[in-house]
């Protein structure tokens, strides 16, 4: 199988919640002993407690968002990444605080709040089981002045000293986090210029932008910049057996912006043949605009993954307003019984009993970690090789982390897959052949204990038979990757027996989500897997 090392190599290097010495910012440090220094960087201020030491990093890839580290003892080197739990491990009088920020929209899983509270019980239900037994933990999501954080805390003693919790309260009560400009409404308001979409009457044709492949690594693209919408075809969206909820079909959709435009963009849709508005969601509630911010820093592509969504089928436009730029993209969006998918839906595969290796592997892995590992009874296996006649590959498995060597803090767990895939960097004739991503040819599934938040745009689902949250493939290509979360893979998240667990499946098309979904049903404790 050709399930590419470097992607092992990604995961055990973006098992990190703040990258270290490659920061293009040097750190802020005080050494033990000090007495009530400050940090301040990247729109966070903090006073250390007295004999803590901490600074303010950012990496550069994976989470390029700012984190605080702090602690009543001598941190590691900065060339040791900020990982949890503490990769020196923790005296029975030590603590040791994370204050990582992170790209999930705020919302019901990051709360908005005026005020950081102190620990309560509440933060305490929550445990890595890679924290050892005798180590109080601490976790709590919240945002506020629209950015969104994730709070961990490990104390060496269990239950959490009193002595140590009142210097994490103090810590916390002197947190000033600099809102956003774009979290006012009133940022917003000048790009709130009249809709001016082209209406149609008396029988008009719906007449399509048109379409591109502009932008790099994804499907065809409509408009001409420097927006484009991603819907699935040159024509517009399918809408044929995608999820309703309360009348609104949720089609997936793809944003990717131009380097050549950095600023903000306001976008609102509307259905042009009769009266009906567009919805859009991002992770949080449903918006009625997508409000797109500035660009950081670089001259790179941005992509935002995003969901439309649409009463029925008719003449749709999206309006996209930024600072001197004014867009139109006009798609159709079909609704009709049968109507042709954009991609030909693959046949569902059959699935067959796990290899003998693979549950092998799966004994082995369990046997290591405290944790259930949780694997697939059944799997698909290939049809046909690469080429008319050539024999299918076979069916291999390989281990995520080092079960022999457990304080490694990397996600654990196990992929699955044969042959290799077909990307963009395959060669000028990649859409042709890309069809080999079916699973007649080629598969990527894997299943794992994360080791760091979640990614942002996530849709709550159901998939498998559990309750979770979905991040629906960009299209081909790494391009809009979120650290370890591949672009080119639609993902699960679920938590099962107290453990967060994600699953994903490399994208080959319509039946992606629903070829996932069977997956998971299949998965079963290591140890009941026969």
């Amino acid at each position: 199988m050709c399930l590419r090392r470097r992607a092992l190599a990604l995961l055990a290097a973006t098992a990190v919640l703040a990258a270290a010495a490659a920061c293009s910012q040097p750190s802020t440090e005080h050494p033990t002993g000090a007495a009530k220094e400050r940090l301040a960087r990247a729109g966070l201020r903090v006073v250390l407690p007295r004999d803590w030491q901490g600074r303010i990093v950012r990496a550069e890839r994976g989470f390029p968002s700012p984190a605080i580290e702090a602690a009543n003892f001598r941190l590691a080197p900065l060339s040791a990444s900020v990982v949890v739990p503490s990769p020196t491990g923790l005296r029975r009088s030590q603590v040791r605080l994370v204050l990582l920020e992170v790209g999930n929209p705020p919302g019901r899983h990051f709360p908005p709040t005026r005020r950081i509270r102190p620990l309560s019980p509440a933060d305490f239900g929550f445990r890595l089981p890679e924290v050892r037994a005798g180590h109080a933990f601490a976790r709590r999501h919240f945002s506020q002045g629209g950015r969104s954080f994730s709070l961990m805390v490990e104390f060496g003693a269990r239950p959490a000293p009193e002595g140590l919790l009142r210097g994490v309260d103090e810590l916390l009560a002197s947190l000033r986090i600099d809102a956003l400009p774009w979290a006012n409404p009133a940022y917003w308001r000048p790009l709130r210029r009249p809709l001016t979409l082209p209406r149609l009457i008396d029988g008009q044709r719906c007449q399509p932008s048109p379409a591109s492949d502009s932008a790099p690594a994804v499907a065809t693209a409509l408009g001409r910049g420097p927006a484009y919408a991603v819907l699935g075809s040159a024509g517009g969206a399918d809408l044929s057996g995608e999820i309703v909820r309360r009348g609104w079909h949720s089609h997936k959709t793809l944003w990717a912006f131009a380097p050549r435009y950095r600023g903000p963009l306001l976008i609102r849709g509307l259905r042009l043949d009769a009266p009906s508005g567009v919805r859009f969601h991002v992770g949080g509630p449903t918006l009625i605009e997508l409000r797109v911010p500035p660009a950081a820093t670089g001259q790179r592509w941005r992509y935002l993954p995003s969901d439309t969504l649409f009463r029925t089928g008719g003449c749709y436009g999206f309006q996209i307003d930024g600072r001197g730029v004014s867009e139109k993209i006009v798609f159709r969006v079909s609704l009709t019984p049968g109507s042709p998918r954009p991609v030909a839906r693959a046949p569902a595969p059959r699935l067959w009993p796990l290899p003998e290796r693979a549950q092998q592997q799966c004994t082995r892995l369990q046997a290591h970690v405290r944790f259930v590992v949780l694997c697939p009874r059944r799997l698909p296996r290939p049809t046909r090789g690469w080429r008319s006649g050539d024999r299918p590959a076979p069916v291999s498995s390989d281990i995520f982390g080092s079960p022999q060597h457990p304080q490694l803090h990397t996600p654990y767990g196990l992929e699955y897959g044969y042959s290799a895939p077909v990307e963009p960097e395959s060669g000028r004739n990649w859409r042709k052949l890309v069809w080999h991503n079916r699973p007649c040819c080629f598969l990527h599934f894997v299943v794992f204990v994360p080791h760091v938040p979640i990614p942002s745009g996530l849709v709550p689902v159901r998939l498998g038979g559990k309750r979770g949250q979905a991040l629906y493939a960009h299209g081909y290509g790494l391009h809009g990757s979120q650290g370890l979360y591949w672009a080119n893979h639609s993902w699960f998240f679920w938590r099962q027996q107290g453990t967060q667990y994600a699953a994903s499946l490399h994208y080959f098309g319509p039946g992606t989500t629903a070829l996932l979904a069977r997956l998971i049903r299949e998965l079963r404790p290591a140890d009941t897997i026969p």
